[in-house]
């Protein structure tokens, strides 16, 4: 009984800490305020394959809730970024331009349609990186909460998730989930090898 309980619980958690991830052939991003700035988090990968190419892009990192009737989210790193046909996410927020700092990968979806990764991406390939917006807040941004997606042809998704209240794990809070997930497969497997001897197994 006791040995049951334990695997229900180390399923359980590793479920928790896969639904933390990104998934599969997606790119989610979040956001959180560190002191005076807005920051966004970007993670997940795309399937490219069959999108046609538009133009290559400079690799600004901004945001415009509001754009064009859509709305603009880059995180720009490096010389540019390669454009491709994809539908923007819906407004988020209200139409003011903010350019802010992008590291990682670098990755867009634009107004218009468009949706931007490094040149020479191949699809299913890692993205990810944060947008720093100096001096902003979800309110200066006017930021809605809600859950914001686009869906590409191939069926990959982008989602854009913003929650005033939303609280990001710390690496240590992550780094304790993962010893404790190995402790108890340790557990586990030695329950298993090594069953008591003489106990009440029910």
């Amino acid at each position: 009984m006791r040995r049951r309980f334990l695997s229900a619980a180390f399923l359980a958690m590793i479920g928790i800490l896969a639904r933390s991830t990104a998934g599969e052939a997606s790119i989610l991003i979040t956001e959180t305020q560190r002191g005076p700035d807005l920051v966004f988090s970007y993670s997940g990968s795309l399937n490219i394959d069959g999108l046609m190419f538009r133009f290559v892009t400079n690799g600004l990192t901004l945001i415009d809730g509001a754009a064009l009737g859509t709305s603009a989210l880059a995180f720009g790193v490096g010389p540019g970024l390669a454009g491709y046909d994809g539908p923007s996410l819906p407004t988020f927020g209200a139409d003011i331009f903010v350019l802010g700092t992008g590291t990682g990968s670098g990755f867009s979806v634009f107004a218009l349609d468009t949706v931007a990764v490094p040149e020479g991406y191949i699809s299913g390939s890692p993205l990810a990186g944060t947008g720093t917006f100096a001096n902003q807040t979800f309110a200066s941004l006017g930021l809605i909460d809600g859950v914001y997606e686009s869906h590409l042809a191939s069926g990959d998704f982008i989602r854009l998730t913003i929650d005033h209240n939303a609280t990001v794990p710390e690496p240590g809070t992550l780094l304790l989930l993962g010893a404790g997930l190995a402790a108890l497969a340790a557990r586990l497997r030695r329950q298993t090898l090594f069953p008591a001897c003489g106990t009440d197994q029910r």
